[in-house]
């Protein structure tokens, strides 16, 4: 009896221990990352470091949520096309999440916002396929606005281009994309397409879908721990490193946090790859310029490629993705996003 009260005993004040550790971690450090009704972008949100929070309500407070497509000779007409990943689906929520909602707003014309085919095919190849299929030609496209994060943007465009994709207009997939982009419904009597602006909870977590015991909390822990001993916490997916000035509105003003990939693409960006990539967009450029479409490409800087030459005591490799791009001979437009944020 006496070993099943010790037993009892030590059951119960582990339980205690482990009650008491997750009331505090959720308390004092999970809660505040899982707020209700507002988001928090990822690199708060894995990192765990409340002074580096801003809080974003979810709002559209631009009078173009959706994009109208007016009839033109009896066809919709887009006078720019949109191709990219998740800062293109409005991945940074928050207030106006979409920037072709900008776009659309301040230049009065019609955005068209589509995602890349499933299965291995890159988003030139996409963009090729549409063109070869007659639907860019068939919407009026003028111009195609193509995004990609930098550390993305080698792998996604330096790589072999299948530039003869067979005859997709005789494809289901290519009669199914004139009535259904990016996952909505198309309603082309009304001559309107949605920009996914149905997606307004994007990252915007209840904290009351949590549970109080979670291994989030250990990570909130231990992370809040270890930063101060290292810049990744040892095993963190998000870098944290001390900046020679103050660039940020939140409480901590002077760290910067970023992205462990950020630095994947950084041995990809060689000269021999980034002049594979130029010379792949401007044959893209060459191909749409036949039917009189003009292409732009942005890539987005990597927020460490961004702040790097500000990093104090900078012990990690320097991008050339921007520099070694920057003299190349381009057939289109590129939008140097990291000059623009400079």
């Amino acid at each position: 009896m006496r070993r099943f009260y010790r037993f009892a005993g030590i059951f119960a004040a582990a339980v205690l221990v482990t009650a008491a550790f997750h009331f505090y971690a959720w308390n004092s450090y999970t809660k505040y990352v899982f707020p209700k009704g507002y988001v928090i972008g990822d690199l708060g949100r894995m990192s765990y470091q409340l002074d580096s929070l801003l809080p974003r309500k979810i709002q559209n407070t631009l009078p173009v949520s959706k994009v109208e497509f007016r009839k033109k000779e009896g066809q919709k007409s887009v006078d720019l096309l949109t191709l990219g990943d998740s800062f293109s689906d409005g991945g940074g929520s928050g207030r106006n999440s979409y920037y072709q909602a900008y776009i659309a707003h301040n230049s009065g014309q019609n955005v068209l916002d589509i995602k890349n085919f499933i299965g291995p095919v890159s988003y030139i190849e996409c963009l090729v396929a549409l063109h070869d299929s007659g639907l860019l030609q068939k919407w009026g496209v003028k111009h195609i606005l193509l995004e990609s994060v930098e550390r993305k943007s080698v792998e996604r465009f330096a790589r072999g281009i299948d530039w003869h994709p067979g005859k997709p207009v005789k494809s289901e997939m290519f009669k199914k994309m004139d009535f259904f982009i990016q996952g909505g419904e198309v309603q082309p009597e009304k001559g309107s397409f949605l920009i996914q602006e149905t997606r307004t909870s994007w990252f915007a977590f209840d904290k009351h879908t949590i549970n109080l015991f979670n291994n989030l909390n250990i990570n909130a822990v231990k992370y809040n721990l270890l930063y101060p001993y290292d810049h990744r916490a040892y095993s963190a997916d998000v870098y944290k490193v001390p900046l020679r000035k103050k660039f940020f509105s939140s409480k901590d003003q002077q760290s910067l946090l970023f992205y462990k990939n950020d630095f994947k693409g950084i041995p990809h960006a060689t000269k021999r790859n980034i002049a594979r990539m130029n010379s792949n967009l401007n044959t893209l450029a060459r191909l749409l310029k036949r039917s009189g479409i003009k292409l732009y490409f942005m890539p987005v800087v990597d927020k460490y490629n961004l702040y790097a030459k500000y990093i104090e005591d900078n012990p990690y490799p320097k991008s050339r993705f921007f520099e070694l791009l920057r003299p190349l001979k381009k057939e289109y437009v590129l939008i140097d996003t990291k000059r623009i944020l400079r």
